[in-house]
């Protein structure tokens, strides 16, 4: 096995062990810093393994997780350089998609297939951690969480990405909300509970 295979299979390991190499999958969340650190041993794993990192979350979220990063020893300045690692904002880059409420496939197309294929273009692997999907849902709008996640689903016949969703646990109701939850479960290949994170990479792991 590569270094770079044994730094993904890192970023893989807790609560991704033995998921395949291009996935999808989802953490539901109770806290932000367990949430925090599942992506920072992702990102950190797939940086390690000199993959692509595409990252789409609140700037809030993203400067937590940078701070992770760097306190790790990342250098994300030129992992950007390099176009190794890029942000976007969840909310703006939703509604540059979003029409009448739900995602639009050919704009969601020429928004995050566009980063997507520029991610892939300069380097082997993708990774994307993404939370617009857990935007939607916290906004009430499950059926457009649930028809978002199917774009992903058809944006990773084209490029063999590993994408990684997050959903605040205390926006779902198992009753209430018992079809939409069990739609978002099946579009992707495994689920990843609340209590369960990876440890955060770093450079001389």
């Amino acid at each position: 096995m590569s270094s770079a295979d044994k730094a993904l299979g890192f970023a893989l390991s807790g609560g991704w062990k033995g998921m395949a190499e291009h996935a999808h999958f989802v953490q539901f969340f109770n806290d932000d810093d367990v949430l925090l650190d599942s992506a920072c041993g992702f990102i950190g794993g797939g940086l390690l393994a000199g993959a692509a990192c595409v990252v789409i979350t609140t700037p809030q979220r993203i400067q937590e997780l940078e701070s992770r990063l760097v306190a790790r020893g990342f250098d994300l300045a030129s992992a950007r350089a390099w176009k190794q690692y890029s942000t976007f904002d969840a909310a703006e880059t939703l509604a540059k998609f979003m029409v009448d409420g739900m995602p639009d496939a050919t704009r969601f197309d020429e928004v995050v297939g566009a980063a997507i294929a520029a991610a892939d273009e300069h380097h082997p692997r993708v990774l994307a951690f993404g939370e617009m999907v857990g935007l939607l849902w916290t906004q009430g709008n499950r059926e457009a969480a649930v028809q978002l996640e199917k774009l992903w689903n058809k944006l990773a016949e084209r490029y063999g990405f590993s994408l990684f969703c997050a959903y605040p646990a205390d926006e779902i109701d198992r009753e209430a909300h018992a079809q939409a939850f069990a739609d978002v479960c099946a579009e992707h290949g495994g689920v990843i509970h609340a209590d369960h994170y990876a440890a955060g990479a770093s450079p001389n792991s």
